[in-house]
């Protein structure tokens, strides 16, 4: 990787930037250094121009015979021996335009044998990663001021790759008209308008054409569906929030069709139990994940009785609560209806409460607490006293309101 890219990454400041296409410049690079920025070049560059033929060339380019075979033979080839720095040009600059720019009618014979050849190792690579990345958490490989750079660069080189890569599956499951949004909900800093917001499209979006052809698939099904849920708990707040609005709508196809079975059904829900233990100290995912959870769990109640096993395993959780919860979902009229009752919502998260995380700040925080002070009593100001004109002589009064 080259010294800027880390830069980059690291979030630190290149003092001096290199124009390795300046030639008025005198540098002092190496032949290494020389051959290193040409192969960068030339591996964003093809990627760039792969990436702008979707958009330019259309359906001229779609209905182009072996075009997916020979994607998956080229660009999508030995994916193993790529590293992470080089797969985030193949997911952001290529696959996302490619995606997007597709015409209905070629879905099925370019769009979907590319995404077979590609998700289910998307779904392993990412997997392996951050089982590397959570062990490191778990040790305080990460945390620790004396962690070495290679690992905190490639946790966050990590975070960056699943980023993109959920916005390629927003992109293929629920469409690129509203990407833009999924993007502003993702930002940690977003005021309460912008948060409303996002947990109304929560409830709104629905699966694209593309993406319900992808989840019929059993090729890709499975990979989609399990790498969402694993990104709910994975260390990574962004990712996790951009996994929260594609969960919902996914659920809700596969429920439709059928597909669910109650082992699938109790992981889901596991899954967003797990979500808010690591991220419910953060607001804006709680809130979403709050959402989530009151609609997995009046999706699949109803179907699936060992919804309240999972239930039941949380610390502290009320029997009367759940019940309250049963008689909300039962006395619902509209099934197809998809806004979420705050009393349902208040009603799951008094039940998890005890399991959503804290952050490291509120763990040993002393509560302030002021004892009840003896009442001060203060002595009475002694008003001054008035002295009296006894002498009888003029003052001059008279003359001031003489009129």
């Amino acid at each position: 990787m080259l010294e800027v890219d880390k830069n980059n990454l690291l979030g630190i400041g290149n003092l001096s930037p290199i124009d390795v296409l300046d030639l008025t410049k005198p540098k002092a690079q190496t032949p290494q250094d020389r051959m290193q920025h040409f192969l960068s070049m030339v591996h964003d560059f093809c990627y760039h121009i792969l990436g702008n033929t979707g958009p330019s060339f259309g359906r001229d380019l779609y209905q182009l015979q072996g075009l997916a075979p020979g994607l998956v033979a080229s660009v999508f080839d030995n994916l193993e021996y790529i590293p992470d720095y080089r797969l985030r040009p193949i997911v952001r600059v290529f696959l996302k335009p490619f995606i997007c720019s597709c015409p209905p009618a070629f879905y099925e014979t370019v769009i979907l044998p590319v995404l077979t050849h590609f998700f289910p190792y998307m779904f392993v690579r990412l997997s392996s990663k951050w089982q590397y990345i959570t062990q490191l958490y778990d040790s305080g490989g990460i945390d620790d001021e004396q962690a070495d750079t290679q690992e905190v660069l490639e946790a966050t080189l990590t975070r960056t790759l699943t980023r993109e890569y959920m916005d390629v599956m927003k992109v293929a499951l629920i469409g690129g008209a509203s990407s833009g949004e999924l993007d502003r909900a993702a930002d940690m800093d977003q005021d309460m308008d912008r948060t409303e917001t996002s947990r109304s499209s929560l409830q709104s979006e629905v699966i694209s054409e593309l993406g319900s052809l992808l989840l019929r698939s059993e090729a890709t099904c499975q990979a989609i569906l399990l790498c969402l849920l694993r990104a709910l708990s994975w260390h990574d707040t962004i990712a996790s929030l951009k996994a929260t609005f594609l969960v919902a709508p996914v659920v809700r196809h596969l429920f439709s069709d059928h597909s669910l079975t109650p082992q699938v059904a109790a992981h889901i829900m596991t899954c967003v139990l797990q979500g808010l233990a690591l991220h419910g100290q953060h607001e804006a995912n709680q809130g979403s994940l709050l959402v989530l959870g009151v609609q997995m769990y009046e999706i699949l109640r109803p179907k699936f009785i060992n919804i309240l096993e999972v239930m039941n395993q949380i610390p502290n959780c009320s029997p009367q609560d759940i019940q309250k919860l049963d008689d909300k979902i039962l006395m619902s009229t509209c099934k197809t209806h998809n806004k979420v009752d705050k009393n349902k919502k208040e009603i799951f998260k008094r039940l998890t409460n005890q399991l959503v995380g804290r952050s490291v700040g509120q763990l040993f925080r002393k509560e302030v607490q002021i004892a009840d002070l003896p009442r001060l009593e203060l002595p009475n100001k002694q008003k001054p006293p008035i002295e009296e004109n006894t002498s009888g002589q003029d003052i001059g009064l008279c003359r001031l309101f003489k009129t």
